[in-house]
């Protein structure tokens, strides 16, 4: 072999050994399965976190003015049945930071017509009907008391999400999970994407769950939080207790055998569906019951939003928002293919309106046969418009109800911000044992539902609307 084929030779040997090395570094360098899984997850994670930040709802911005709220809210509400003919015409008033609501409305009801007034200022619910009642009356009513305070606004419960995510990202590995490329279509578009497959096993889950439970109860304040729920909504239960029962399901749980399986597409960086499937075990057969959630961009570029809740390949549930320009989609809703809702929204910095039609099928019979056909029960617009910005807004609300009975709303009301609350005398007044009993009969007549079983009713129902209406 002659010096000058070595000389080439050896140099053939550096230039494969210098790609081989670099070859080298380019793989280490590349991220493992789990860790394009996990940066994709985290994305999908942040746009759900991220959906009450985006929403431009005119509304959306007096949700800031919590702590020191000022409104006033008038409305002509008419609502018409086939027994009965009701009209509510007045104004609404509310100071959080005083304290405080006024209302005076007049209602109109089986051809009688009241004045009513209503004052809620130290503790008291004040009221008046007027041309009936010698005086205001009031009852002791404890809305704004300390004990009484959400202190749960101020609590961050995003971070469960948190919780959530950190804990499926820990238990995904490369025994779990699967990647592959995958032609998906949705709704008219087709996308060249990845599938992520992670299957989780009973034990799996329960762990997950655990870890999301340790967590908590390291956050004192959002546990504390979530135990006094939990023991209201059970009578008397202890959080604890359940939380306790973890350990021992952990312990006799399969850890073999796919329990939960999660699938995710993405395109590029967008993730745009989500796939959870559960397999549900009778004495029988094996069911699964499959939650899907899209969320991609159509054809004409815009949003399109859909769920779907499927068992055994029957679709049981179906939402859709489908985009059709910048602020217009078409909204789609059916269940077991008898309830059936269809509409469209219009949401923009200004304006809200919501548009609906609901069906249901209904079976008629003749002397022959019998055939189904579709039966409206819903129509249903709600129009939100800003005609002052971030002062004034127009709300009406046109809903026909054709259930066991046809029952129609016409709500016309305007709400503007900022406005005082009218400072009322009721130093005429008197508490409402007082009352006598033909100004206890017309009361009764009115608002008899709310004393059922007696005025206790009557405060829990006005501290329920208020917290509503306030936190």
């Amino acid at each position: 072999m002659g010096r000058k084929v070595k000389k080439i030779l050896i140099g053939l040997f550096v230039i494969i050994g210098v790609i081989a090395i670099s070859v080298g570094v380019v793989l280490m360098l590349q991220p493992s399965d789990r860790e394009i899984f996990t940066e994709s997850f985290k994305k999908n994670f942040n746009s759900i976190k991220n959906i009450q930040k985006d929403n431009d709802f005119v509304l959306g911005s007096i949700s800031d003015l919590k702590e020191d709220l000022k409104v006033k809210l008038s409305t002509d509400t008419s609502i018409e049945s086939l027994l009965d003919t009701a009209s509510i015409k007045g104004d609404f008033y509310l100071d959080s930071s005083a304290q405080k609501l006024y209302t005076t409305f007049d209602v109109e009801s089986n051809l009688e017509k009241y004045s009513i007034e209503a004052v809620l200022k130290d503790s008291k619910l004040y009221h008046m009907i007027k041309d009936v009642y010698s005086k205001y009356y009031y009852i002791e009513v404890d809305l704004f008391s300390d004990d009484d305070t959400n202190d749960e606004v101020n609590i961050d419960f995003t971070v469960i999400l948190d919780y959530l995510e950190e804990a499926v990202i820990e238990h995904v590995n490369d025994d779990n999970l699967t990647i592959e490329d995958k032609k998906i279509t949705l709704g008219d578009e087709n996308f060249n994407a990845k599938k992520y497959t992670v299957n989780f096993t009973q034990k799996d889950v329960i762990s997950i769950l655990k870890s999301i439970v340790d967590k908590v109860k390291d956050n004192k304040e959002l546990y504390n939080y979530l135990s006094e729920l939990f023991t209201t909504a059970t009578s008397g239960d202890n959080l604890d207790s359940y939380i306790s029962m973890l350990d021992e399901m952990l312990e006799n749980s399969d850890d073999t055998d796919t329990f939960i399986s999660y699938i995710m597409y993405s395109d590029g960086d967008d993730v745009i569906s989500n796939e959870v499937a559960i397999s549900i075990e009778s004495e029988e057969s094996t069911v699964t019951l499959r939650l899907t959630i899209n969320s991609y961009e159509n054809k004409s570029g815009y949003n399109n939003f859909e769920i779907y809740l499927s068992a055994m390949g029957i679709k049981v549930f179906s939402f859709e928002i489908l985009g059709t320009s910048d602020t217009k989609s078409n909204i789609s809703m059916n269940i077991l293919n008898s309830l059936n809702v269809e509409g469209t929204l219009e949401s923009s910095d200004s304006k809200f309106n919501l548009v609906l039609n609901g069906s249901i099928p209904e079976t008629t019979t003749d002397d022959f046969s019998a055939s189904t056909e579709l039966k409206e029960f819903l129509s249903l617009d709600l129009l939100v418009e800003e005609a002052v910005e971030n002062k004034e807004y127009n709300i009406n609300l046109i809903l026909d109800l054709s259930t066991d009975e046809k029952v129609n709303i016409n709500s016309v009301n305007k709400l503007l911000i900022g406005e005082e609350v009218p400072d009322i005398d009721v130093s005429n007044s008197a508490d409402m044992t007082e009352m006598t009993d033909a100004e206890m009969e017309v009361f009764n007549k009115l608002f008899g539902n709310f004393i059922d079983n007696g005025l206790t009713d009557l405060e829990g129902s006005i501290n329920d609307i208020g917290k509503d209406l306030l936190f």
